[in-house]
């Protein structure tokens, strides 16, 4: 795949975040809660997820679990208060300044973990021209 149409690709899913958020907002005002609204969202989106793991015939190997650490699971703590704070922050905020701060928090922790190799992403310094890049945005 090339490195252009990877970019595209990552463009989109930017571009998805804001619909994913109104979406998630209306289950919130229909059903009267922002937990329930992101329930339901993660719901329909472990479905999809079931459906298109069996299909590529996939196997789950339940002794894999032993080799995780304790840590390894938070990524899913993180979605739900990702899509829970979203849905109560963007009636409040707007989507254009609640994206702002949520893409400038997403620049700023992923500067620290370049430059510092958290979690096991690749060393990449903070330089002045990345610097300049993070302002621009």
């Amino acid at each position: 795949m090339s490195k252009t149409l990877l970019l595209l690709i990552t463009l989109a899913m930017g571009a998805i975040l804001p619909i994913q958020a109104a979406l998630n907002g209306k289950l919130m005002r229909t059903f009267g809660h922002p937990v329930i609204g992101a329930t339901i969202s993660f719901l329909t989106g472990t479905l999809i997820l079931l459906i298109y793991a069996f299909s590529i015939r996939s196997s789950f190997n339940p002794a894999l679990i032993k080799e995780t650490q304790w840590y390894h699971w938070i990524g899913g703590l993180i979605g739900a208060i990702y899509v829970t704070g979203i849905i109560v922050l963007i009636p409040r905020l707007g989507a254009g300044l609640a994206f702002t701060l949520i893409v400038s928090g997403q620049l700023l922790m992923s500067a620290l973990m370049d430059h510092y190799g958290l979690l096991g992403v690749p060393v990449t310094p903070i330089s002045p021209t990345k610097l300049l890049g993070f302002c621009l945005l």
